[in-house]
């Protein structure tokens, strides 16, 4: 599941990308599956943004979506692929544009590399079976849970094909990355205090911080701190195999690494 670009999120990394390069990114409408994140290319820009624009500049109009980068790969690029191999890293192919994570993806393959994470949920899912049959590892942004669970589910046959161990998630809380918020409808079935964890060796309740006191249902995964109530949270929805797989998420993350180090 890929999260789109919203306006404001966009914009400022779009002028980001301007300030730091030159340019605006450059786009195509996309003649293939895969795509990258939709660009929004009407309505004015809020005033905070618009002020982040050099005198006499606006953000520039795309076609259609779906869209794709037109930048690939460069020549330093694929050197620098080959020289990741070479070394037994990992590379990381989240935030590539389709372009350059298609050549990435062609050179892995070529040597045979295992060595390929998507970490989370910025690789179009197109490329889930190439990863997973290099012996890669994917893992999941922190949406919520209701989301989660879903994405989770439409991947289990594929992890089931490749015989992937585990699960995991990738919360890229940055600024602009959130994380979880509490799951819409909850009253129904909320997460009761306190749990038990997994492995049944702990206890965990309201998870208290100075002279506050946070709850999943009302505030989701307002800190680290709650990233346990989420799972659980998520556990009554699916229940236990998701929470099995999440279990086994670090064994799939080391299995890829040691492959890669050779």
């Amino acid at each position: 599941m890929r999260r789109p670009l919203e306006l404001k999120q966009g914009a400022i990394v779009n002028i980001g990308n301007l300030l730091s390069t030159g340019s605006f990114w450059q786009a195509r409408t996309c003649t293939g599956p895969e795509h990258d994140n939709t660009i929004d290319r009407a309505g004015a820009l809020p005033d905070q943004i618009a002020r982040l624009l050099p005198p006499g500049v606006s953000l520039p109009l795309y076609p259609p979506a779906p869209h794709c980068n037109t930048r690939g790969l460069t020549a330093l690029g694929e050197h620098m692929v080959q020289g990741m191999i070479q070394r037994g890293m990992l590379v990381e192919i989240d935030h590539m544009s389709v372009k350059a994570a298609d050549r990435t993806l062609d050179l892995l393959e070529a040597a045979g590399h295992p060595g390929v994470v998507s970490s989370h949920s910025w690789a179009d899912p197109s490329f889930f079976a190439r990863i997973y049959a290099l012996g890669g590892v994917i893992t999941q942004y922190g949406h919520n849970a209701e989301d989660f669970v879903a994405e989770w589910r439409r991947t289990v046959p594929l992890r089931r094909q490749y015989q992937v161990p585990g699960y995991g998630y990738g919360l890229d809380v940055n600024g602009l990355g959130r994380l979880p918020a509490p799951r819409a409808g909850n009253t129904a079935n909320p997460v009761t205090y306190p749990f038990t964890s997994y492995d049944g060796s702990t206890l965990l309740d309201r998870l208290s911080t100075g002279q506050r006191t946070w709850d999943v249902n009302v505030d989701g995964v307002a800190n680290y701190g709650l990233v346990p109530d989420w799972v659980e949270d998520m556990r009554l929805l699916a229940g236990p195999d998701l929470v099995r797989d999440l279990a086994g998420g670090a064994e799939s993350y080391l299995r890829t690494w040691e492959a890669a180090a050779g």
